[in-house]
């Protein structure tokens, strides 16, 4: 089974009309991502430290899955699905803080540029005024 299938094979295998408890768990975690994104967009230090948890998260989830593998029942009302190759939990946990995480460096990466061409032209405002002083 290529990597593809295997996607999406977990992703057909879930009951989702009769795991409530889970939907309602995923739901409110991409929730709280998406919250947290847009509450930390213009407060850099709180942007960081949000950056740092999901990287902590991103770092737990071998030992959540490993923990839910063994608590299965909290979670799940009939299945199973964190297995020992960590599918279900990469799947619909690691891959929304991932891709968080790709949101918060682009916009770090986009405050960056801005900053620079600022700096930049100011340079050069700076330069032009000095050299017509100088004229």
């Amino acid at each position: 089974m290529d990597d593809v299938s295997a996607v999406l094979h977990v992703i057909e295998g879930v009951d989702w009309s009769s795991e409530h408890r889970l939907l309602l768990i995923l739901f409110l975690f991409y929730l709280f991502c998406v919250v947290c994104t847009i509450l930390t967009w213009q407060r850099m230090n709180l942007q960081a430290a949000y950056f740092c948890f999901l990287c902590v998260a991103i770092y737990a989830a071998e030992h959540l899955n490993r923990w839910l593998a063994a608590n299965w029942k909290l979670v799940s009302t009939k299945h199973q699905y964190f297995d020992s190759h960590g599918m279900f939990i990469s799947i619909f946990y690691s891959i929304p803080v991932l891709f968080n995480l790709l949101v918060v460096v682009l916009k770090w990466m986009r405050t960056a540029s801005t900053a620079l061409i600022q700096v930049k032209q100011h340079q050069l405002r700076r330069q032009h005024r000095e050299k017509c002083k100088k004229e």
